[in-house]
Parts: structure tokens; sequence; C-alpha cells
């Protein structure tokens, strides 16, 4: 790690790792005077310059003019000198929540949530890509999506945006040693980068949701020499008894050929969102406001409530950032009421009742 726990950093607590290493970046939670979290991102300037733009990490300046509630909202930026080295760090507003990879733990999700989160995450993504001019986030995956449950369902955010350019055709102004194999577009690997290849990590991600796993029986922890070959080969998914509208959306997302992928997010959003509207999908987001966000603090440190009042057990539980779902059971006799459609019903057991 960069920064010890428990140390000071820029008048910060240094409190626990939140992503996952690498040479030049990392992101911590942290606890400031007041005693509020804040997140931290922090970069090694001189292990990042390729990612500097007249002497200012990328990332910062482009967070300072996205409004999407998708992305760390930052609340201070700086550089000081840590251990012999120059560091640039920027804090932001703290929320609950947990990684995909976290929330499923290898279990698939139902088909509206998945829907739900990938839409969200298109949103958000399509935002970079207008900020890029034709380009995209670059490393989607289950480790840098985060979900967060509020009143009315589940939110996205957005992490892992030090690989956010414009098109590229040759050599990426970004670091790609950190890149997802799993989910990386086979055109990355000859250094061609575009809104396409964001199609790609889409669809990828969709099938990781709708499989718990993902598709091809990838294995993670195979060299990334495998994993590329399984990406790039265009065998067929296997997605089991799914809709077949929604097969069709992501066997044209994965195409290891750029000229047979949706032209951009911005199609495939509109082919998901159409296969959502056909099956009775609620695809709105819940609204969130700064002041609904749990944990928040603002610049000045004092944190903002919601409205919800909370008692010592949500206090407590509040210190691990995760998905919290309640089921209630109601006694009656539930489908066994209901003469005939069998294949609807199994459908409706294997969605809702088991899960």
């Amino acid at each position: 790690m960069m920064l010890n726990l428990n140390e000071s950093f820029a008048g910060l607590r240094i409190l626990s790792l939140v992503s996952k290493q690498s040479f030049h970046r990392e992101v911590y939670e942290a606890l400031t005077p007041k005693s509020q979290k804040v997140y931290l991102i922090v970069y090694d300037n001189h292990n990042s310059r390729m990612l500097m733009d007249k002497g200012k990490m990328r990332e910062f300046a482009m967070l300072s003019k996205l409004t999407n509630a998708a992305f760390p909202q930052p609340i201070k930026t700086g550089s000081l000198s840590y251990r012999g080295r120059t560091m640039s760090y920027m804090t932001a507003k703290h929320f609950e929540g947990t990684t995909l990879r976290a929330l499923m733990c290898g279990r698939p999700l139902i088909v509206s949530v998945a829907v739900n989160i990938a839409l969200q995450v298109m949103t958000a993504v399509m935002d970079l890509t207008a900020y890029t001019k034709g380009g995209g986030h670059y490393n989607l995956n289950p480790d840098t999506v985060i979900v967060s449950r509020v009143k009315g369902g589940v939110i996205v955010h957005l992490g892992g945006l030090d690989h956010v350019s414009g098109p590229c055709s040759g050599n990426p102004p970004f670091i790609t040693s950190d890149l997802n194999p799993c989910c990386r577009a086979p055109e990355t690997y000859l250094g061609r980068y575009k809104s396409a290849s964001d199609v790609f990590s889409m669809g990828m991600l969709l099938s990781y949701m709708l499989l718990g796993n993902y598709p091809y029986n990838i294995d993670e922890s195979a060299a990334e020499s495998k994993i590329r070959a399984i990406t790039n080969s265009g065998i067929e998914l296997d997605l089991d008894d799914r809709p077949d509208e929604l097969k069709e959306i992501i066997s044209k997302a994965v195409s290891k050929k750029v000229r047979m992928r949706y032209a951009d997010l911005c199609d495939m959003f509109s082919a998901l969102n159409r296969f959502a509207s056909e099956n009775g999908i609620d695809t709105q987001a819940p609204v969130i406001t700064k002041t609904q966000e749990s944990g928040v603090s603002d610049a000045d440190g004092k944190e903002k409530k919601g409205n919800e009042p909370k008692d010592e057990q949500q206090e407590s539980d509040s210190e691990t950032p995760r998905l919290k779902i309640e089921a209630k059971v109601k006694e009656g006799e539930g489908l066994l009421a209901v003469a005939g459609m069998e294949e609807l019903k199994n459908a409706l057991r294997r969605d809702f009742v088991d899960i």
C-alpha cells in the first residue's frame, strides 16, 4: 500500500484500503478531523505522469466537471510530499455501498435487477463518452461497479476512472497492465479503444450478473493470454433459459468484431431499455439527493443526514458498507392456487420465489 493505516495524510486519518492495489493509484476510506468519513484517491506522481495534464491529474479535472451522481463527488484536491515522493490526492464524499462482485458472491441476480443495474451503468458511461468525445471508461468490471441500496431500489456508483480517455488507435494514454482481462475487448490488445470497447465490457458485465460468473467458463485466475484467447474465440454464449431478446442483446455486445457490435452504448442502452419496457421491468432509478446520502460529508466536514431516523443498530451497520436486503414471507397457497401455466410458474419460482 502507498499509505499506512491509521497514519495521517493531508490532515486525514487513513482507515482502510477500498480499491484494488496498483503501483500508481489507490483509494482509501479516511476520517476528517471532525470524524467524518471521506474517500481519499491517491496517485504517486512519479508513476502516473502519463495520466497528468499540465501537472494535474486528468481524473480530478474530469470529476470537477461531471455532475452525474454515479461518479465520486469531489471535496478537495491537492498534492504533497510523502516519504520522498510527490503524491496527488482528492477527497470525495463518502457513500455506503459494495462492489458488484461482493454483492453477488458468485450468485446470479434476477433479470430485473441485473437489467436495472446495467442501464444505470450505461447512463453514467454515456456521460463519459460525451465528455471524452467518443471515448469511454475502458475498465468496466465487477470491481469498478459499486451498488448502494436506497429507498425504492438500488443506485450505482462507478470507480476505476483512471482509464477514462478519448478514442485511441495505437498508444493509449493510460496504464493498461491493471485492466481486467475478463471484460476487456479484443481490439484493446492492439491499442484500439473506442466507445464500442465499453459495449463489449458491458455485455460481459451483464452476462456476469445473469450467470453469477463470467461467461465461456472463464477462470479468472488463469493467465491473461488464456483469457484473451477465450474472449477472442467468438464462441456462442450459453445463457441457459434467459429470454431470447436478452441473449441477442448480449451476443451482439460481446462480438469479437467491432463492426458487429452496437456502435456505442447509446445503441445498446436503447435495445436493453426496450427489452425492459416490453417485459414490465421498472427502469426508473431511485432519485437520491445529496442530503439523503448516508455518511456523506460536505466540504466543511459537516455531516448531512437523511430524513429516516437511525437507531443504534443502523449506526453500527453503517460502519461496514454492504447491501441490506430484507424479505418477509407471507402464508398462503402461492402458485399452487393457479391452474396451468407451468412454464410461467417455473420462471417465477426461479427468478423470484427461490431467490
